[in-house]
Parts: structure tokens; sequence; C-alpha cells
């Protein structure tokens, strides 16, 4: 039941994103209007992307976490773009994958970290680049992340 419920705080965090940002902008002519804010409602909708670099996605605890993250943004159609990496327990190799996450810009970076210390640099760095983080299951050698 432990891990339903951090799946469910998971969710949160995804519809928290979708949430973020503000309802009006200015304008370079000065305060948004009326038919500024219709434009931008008729607009798509921001996708947000959430990358999740696990560990490891051959025991068969994780490829059950890997089907309840795809099935549960599937559920979100395309407000959610998921992408799961799988680091096969090789840190230098999840260290890679999230600088290549970081070079992305991704909104969310969800990481299951194969081991604390090699992993904390890398996702205090995404971090500190804007990117909102959560740590599961392990945690890091700092605080670096938003939700663990």
């Amino acid at each position: 039941m432990r891990n339903f419920n951090r799946f469910g705080c998971l969710l949160l965090a995804a519809f928290a994103l979708s949430g973020c940002g503000p309802e009006q902008q200015a304008t370079p002519s000065g305060p948004a209007t009326d038919s500024t804010v219709a434009a931008k409602s008729e607009a798509q909708p921001k996708t947000y992307r959430i990358a999740f670099s696990q560990c490891n996605s051959a025991e068969p605890y994780r490829t059950v976490q890997n089907a309840i993250f795809k099935r549960n943004a599937a559920r979100l159609g395309n407000e959610i773009s998921l992408v799961i990496h799988d680091a096969q327990q090789d840190n230098a190799k999840q260290v890679a994958q999230i600088e290549n996450i970081i070079q992305q810009g991704v909104d969310l970076l969800i990481v299951a970290p194969n081991e604390s210390a090699p992993l904390t640099s890398v996702v205090k760095k995404a971090h500190d680049a804007g990117i909102k983080v959560i740590c599961l299951e392990r945690d890091l050698l700092e605080p670096v992340y938003d939700l663990l």
C-alpha cells in the first residue's frame, strides 16, 4: 500500500505541474485584455515533459512501476509526455542519462537512484537547472530534490 501512495503523490505532482503558471500575462503593448486571454485559451495547452530515470527496469517490481507510470501518463493524454530511461544498474549510465535529460530541459525528473553517492551531484545539477525533481526509494547524500 505504501508504494501505491507514492504513485498517487507522483500523479499529484504531475497535476500540480499542469496547474503552474500565470493566468494572464502582460503583452508588449500593455496588460492582458479579454481578447488576448481568449486567444491564449484557444492555443494548445503546454505538454509537460517528464523523464523517469529508472535504475534497473529488469526487476519485476520496476517493470510494474514503469507500467504504472506509463498507464497514468497515458490517462493525462497530451498534457504529459513521459520518457523512461533504464540505467541497467550502471551508475555511469544513469549519470549520463540524467545529463542528457538536463540538456533536453524537461519539466520534471523522477529518479530512482541506483546508488546515492554517484547520483547526488548530477541530480543537484538538474535541480539547480530549474528542473523539478522527485527522488524515489533511495535518498541522496544531499536533499537536492523537491519531493522524496
